[in-house]
């Protein structure tokens, strides 16, 4: 599993807290996905989903805007 693979089962279950999370990272122990590999995932899937999440809020706010008065 080293490799894009390993990578990947990391990167898609770390965009929600779930226990899939965890689930994955047992995986990615258990099949000795590197270290650096594993945590590179692991920041790669956690800046995406912030970087969507301040992305929205700001596109949300001209639609609150108005409400605001």
């Amino acid at each position: 599993m080293d490799g894009a693979g390993g990578s990947i089962t990391v990167f898609c279950p770390v965009d929600d807290p779930n226990p899939f999370f965890d689930m994955a990272g047992i995986a990615a122990g258990r099949a000795a996905l590197s270290l650096w590999r594993f945590l590179l995932a692991c920041w790669l899937g956690k800046t995406l989903k912030t970087t969507l999440v301040a992305w929205a809020g700001a596109q949300s706010f001209d639609l609150i805007k108005p409400l605001l008065g």
